[in-house]
């Protein structure tokens, strides 16, 4: 991804997002398709413990595009976000809620 700064220099960077699935809303889940499919971005959704199949989905569709962290319980959405930025190493972090 490019930054064009004012003066007309370019600046190369890449930039991290983290998403989070909120526990059992799978009907939800199809909004990560934009983000997963850029290529400069590395995209972590985060399950949160979730009993629906929103777990076996991600992992059936976002696998190959972005990191699928299983949560092994619900920890509630701060806790659940903390979790999925640790698995992030940027400068940057977008919070997709």
């Amino acid at each position: 991804m490019q930054n064009d700064a004012e003066d007309g220099s370019h600046n190369e960077f890449s930039s991290d997002s983290c998403g989070e699935d909120s526990c059992d809303s799978r009907g939800e889940l199809s909004c990560g398709e934009d983000a997963c499919s850029s290529q400069n971005t590395k995209v972590v959704i985060a399950d949160n413990g979730s009993t629906d199949d929103s777990l076996a989905w991600l992992s059936e569709h976002y696998a190959s595009q972005c990191e699928v962290l299983a949560l092994d319980k619900n920890y509630g959405f701060a806790e659940g976000y903390n979790r999925a930025i640790k698995a992030v190493e940027a400068e940057y972090v977008v919070l997709l809620n």
